[in-house]
């Protein structure tokens, strides 16, 4: 008889999800406790820390510092938002919202202009009684507002370094074919070093650029048939240029013609 109890008890105790020994089993606990009170599985941890590892590393690259001797361009939309002088550092939106663009104030390294052996037609140093000169100079620069540099240019540093060197022989080109050759080999180079520097600056103002050093180390008389091939390249290229002002007037007056006739 008491066997046949016994064995009820276990039944029974299987159907209400006891063990043995009376007590409750701890997975019916958890299932059938209500879901607010259920603990969350590991996998779901996991992905949870996941998302967040992942927005608080995408919240970092709006973290920024700019080193000494550098600009940081704050863009955003592809526009300039601001500029800050290193050293310093600070916060922006994140990528792809917005970046920083670091932006060397200065070059350290000494650019070298030189015109000698090869004259250009365009820039050659001819003075005015016809002498043909060559020059060899180091200059220095600096990026005075990179608001107008970007809008001007660009932040590239070879598009910035040919941009400075070419004012500076466009000036130096104007400055020559208004003097004699005498008067310039009497010249000091250092006071000709600051007219040269004042005027390209008057030019890259525009740019956001400047010049802060130019020094002429050498400045000279070209050989004789030099001065003869820059005369006859400069001749020429002004009788093509005259060729094809005209071709271009005489194309225009046959269209012009054509359309009248049509119009009749």
């Amino acid at each position: 008889m008491s066997n046949k109890i016994e064995k009820l008890n276990k039944k029974i105790s299987r159907i209400l999800g006891k063990k043995n020994d009376g007590k409750p089993k701890l997975s019916s606990i958890h299932d059938d406790a209500p879901d607010g009170n259920r603990k969350p599985s590991s996998e779901k941890i996991l992905v949870v820390f996941l998302i967040v590892g992942g927005v608080f590393l995408w919240l970092l690259t709006g973290f920024y510092y700019v080193e000494d001797g550098y600009y940081g361009v704050l863009m955003k939309n592809r526009q300039i938002k601001g500029t800050v002088n290193g050293p310093a550092y600070g916060f922006t939106f994140p990528i792809p919202f917005a970046r920083v663009v670091l932006v060397p104030a200065y070059v350290s390294e000494p650019q070298i202009i030189s015109v000698d052996s090869k004259p250009d037609t365009a820039y050659n140093l001819l003075t005015s009684d016809g002498k043909l000169l060559g020059l060899t100079a180091t200059y220095f620069y600096k990026i005075q507002d990179p608001t107008k540099l970007f809008n001007h240019l660009s932040f590239d540093q070879n598009s910035i370094k040919d941009k400075v060197g070419l004012s500076l022989i466009e000036v130096t080109h104007t400055y020559i074919a208004n003097e004699s050759s005498t008067v310039l080999q009497d010249t000091n180079l250092t006071i000709l070093d600051n007219k040269i520097k004042n005027q390209a600056n008057k030019n890259l103002s525009a740019y956001g650029l400047s010049v802060t050093k130019i020094d002429i180390k050498k400045l000279f008389l070209l050989p004789a048939q030099l001065e003869s091939k820059v005369q006859n390249d400069g001749m020429n290229l002004m009788l093509e240029s005259m060729v094809s002002d005209r071709n271009t007037d005489i194309l225009r007056n046959v269209r012009r013609d054509r359309w009248s006739t049509l119009d009749r």
